[in-house]
């Protein structure tokens, strides 16, 4: 939860983190072209990969009632 409300997209949270990060601790380029090609492969990896990699751990995880 942050001071404007609950932020539910990875996007949207890394987003948010970048722009209250501290000089030079930036978590995107600056620079236009390179801003956009790291947000369209965080797309990427959020559809592509993401729901794999979320079953791959509930797979693992939900066996054990403790840890979830």
């Amino acid at each position: 939860m942050t001071d404007n409300g609950v932020i539910c997209d990875s996007t949207d949270i890394l987003l948010w983190a970048n722009d209250r990060a501290q000089p030079g601790r930036a978590l995107y380029p600056e620079e236009r072209a390179e801003r956009a090609e790291v947000l369209a492969l965080e797309e990427r990896f959020d559809e592509n990969l993401g729901p794999h990699v979320r079953r791959a751990i509930y797979f693992d995880l939900l066996p054990l009632p403790k840890l979830t």
